[in-house]
């Protein structure tokens, strides 16, 4: 499926729970086991912000059809396949006790250049997707 179909297909309720979903495994995964702040959860998702009487998902649920793909679920698949790539590498589900070493690598400098000594997590709330694929692409990468 084309990215313009599925821009299309978002504003359909299947599309509007399968984004529901990814926010759930992105609450449950990410923000919590990169302990990511809601600062972070805001740059991370390229919000303007979030209105903490709602929580993040609800504030999502807000943004408009047409601006649901570009603004949030493009960021939700590359997050969770960051999160997932960092398990493969790590060898999380043959090594259970490699889990924190996978999940604080986000938070460590790197010191490939295309990091240029910042942490992941540094280089993924610049607000640029292009940051984020960089970040997923160089985790693609390392998986033998």
């Amino acid at each position: 499926m084309g990215r313009r179909e599925v821009r299309k297909r978002l504003g359909s309720k299947e599309e509007r729970l399968h984004l529901i979903v990814m926010m759930d495994n992105f609450n449950h995964f990410t923000v919590d086991h990169w302990k990511l702040t809601l600062e972070e959860c805001i740059k991370l998702l390229n919000l303007s912000s979030i209105d903490e009487s709602l929580g993040l998902r609800r504030t999502i649920e807000k943004i408009p059809n047409d601006e649901i793909y570009d603004k949030v679920f493009l960021r939700l698949i590359y997050v969770s396949e960051i999160y997932f790539c960092l398990q493969i590498i790590f060898s999380v589900h043959r090594f259970p006790e490699n889990k924190a070493t996978a999940d604080a690598w986000v938070r460590r400098p790197n010191s490939y250049h295309l990091f240029g000594g910042r942490s992941a997590l540094e280089k993924m709330t610049s607000g640029k997707l292009g940051d984020l694929k960089m970040v997923r692409d160089y985790l693609k990468s390392q998986i033998v």
